[in-house]
């Protein structure tokens, strides 16, 4: 009997009203913000393979510039001791291989400015 006489309220009504229509509009809304994020997924990765292929096109612009910057402030003692320590971190087995890659690649600048001294 309860239901009958909240289902003849007329607030009752509105409310389960607005209720449905709000969780329509937050599910649609849901369904927008989804498919922007797999476009900017796609775009994202399409953005990654050109940085990619530019970044081995280039020599050394891929190392940040305050790696730059201290190399260049190093003398040849610093130097081979940065090599011999980088050389060690390389060895180790829990590396992923982006960062394998970014060490060696620094070990290479710094093989290069210790030759170059």
């Amino acid at each position: 009997m309860k239901i009958k006489e909240l289902l003849k309220n007329p607030f009752v009504v509105a409310g389960g009203v607005g209720l449905l229509v709000f969780l329509y509009m937050k599910r649609e809304e849901q369904k927008k913000l989804v498919s922007k994020v797999e476009t900017k997924e796609e775009t994202k990765t399409e953005e990654v393979a050109t940085e990619k292929e530019e970044d081995k096109n280039s020599d050394f612009d891929a190392l940040p510039q305050d790696f730059l910057d201290d190399v260049a402030n190093m003398d040849k003692e610093e130097l081979k001791t940065t090599i011999k320590l980088n050389q060690d971190l390389v060895k180790r087995k829990k590396l992923s291989r982006d960062e394998r890659e970014s060490i060696n690649l620094m070990m290479e600048y710094l093989k290069q400015e210790y030759a170059n001294r």
